[in-house]
């Protein structure tokens, strides 16, 4: 692809999403798999913690299986998310505690004023390294990811990536993929392009931006829409939990209290005692 081929698809992208027709998630991902788009693939290493929230809700109290802590049973699922399909069960995890409370929690994302809210932390620990695509956005400009910061993956670090393979020319399209899976939205058929480019990610192998190997890809790692200045999303495909590529570590139950607008104070913090052969003892 050269410029203009790359400005054309990128506009064939949109008019295909803005047509809203029943076949448009489809043809979307039929134009994604004609080309192989360069992300730059990292390395969640061996030993990283990853954490996932679940609210409380109808009354319920204490969970008590680590399933119920783990990938969503399909059939229940019913809509598009960012990065599944309906009836497809994605690992959604983050790198920080704190992060995976601000993206499950109702009050973070619809503004309510609800005074607090319960939740069940689960820690995870990678047990093989997992190879995924990152996805980092410009949309906010004036944000900067400590977490990016730490690893050594800003935007300086993606530019050069595309400058040294000669590419820079699809930098664009990588772009606006981005700005388009890390966009704030609660709209499910505004996930259409997002979600066909992360099963695109799940189905294929890609060139390992530190490593001369081509790897197979887990998932896709971006900053958060509701908190972009700590932590790291993932979404990971099922398989991840399915080989057994993650343990089960722990689970924390807790009360978020609202404290203004813009803080949350954790209280009220249960700890599991053990996992004893899936079942979670408090």
């Amino acid at each position: 692809m050269n410029e203009k081929e790359v400005k054309d698809f990128i506009l064939l992208l949109q008019t295909i999403v803005l047509s809203q027709s029943h076949t448009s998630y489809s043809d979307v991902k039929k134009e994604l798999m004609r080309y192989s788009i360069p992300f730059p693939v990292v390395t969640i290493q061996k030993g990283t913690p990853l954490y996932r929230a679940r609210g409380h809700f109808d009354g319920e109290d204490y969970f008590t299986l680590v399933s119920q802590l783990s990938l969503k049973d399909k059939h229940l699922i019913q809509n598009f998310g960012r990065a599944n399909e309906p009836n497809q069960s994605v690992f959604y995890c983050s790198t920080e505690s704190e992060l995976t409370f601000m993206e499950t929690s109702v009050n973070v994302r619809k503004d309510l004023s609800n005074q607090s809210e319960i939740f069940t932390t689960s820690e995870w620990e990678v047990l093989e390294d997992l190879c995924v695509i990152l996805i980092s956005s410009k949309r906010r400009e004036s944000e900067i990811n400590n977490t990016l910061e730490n690893l050594g993956l800003t935007r300086k670090y993606i530019e050069e990536y595309f400058q040294r393979n000669d590419i820079h020319f699809l930098y664009h399209l990588v772009d606006f993929i981005s700005d388009e899976f890390t966009k704030r939205t609660s709209h499910t058929n505004e996930y259409l392009l997002s979600c066909a480019f992360a099963n695109y990610i799940y189905d294929i192998k890609a060139r390992h931006s530190n490593k001369n190997l081509i790897v197979e890809i887990d998932g896709c790692m971006y900053p958060s829409v509701q908190y972009g200045v700590e932590g790291l999303n993932l979404a990971l495909n099922s398989n991840v939990v399915q080989k057994g590529k993650l343990k089960f570590v722990r689970a924390m139950r807790s009360r978020m209290e609202k404290i203004n607008n813009e803080f949350f104070k954790e209280m009220d913090i249960i700890v599991s005692r053990r996992i004893d052969n899936g079942l979670i003892i408090w």
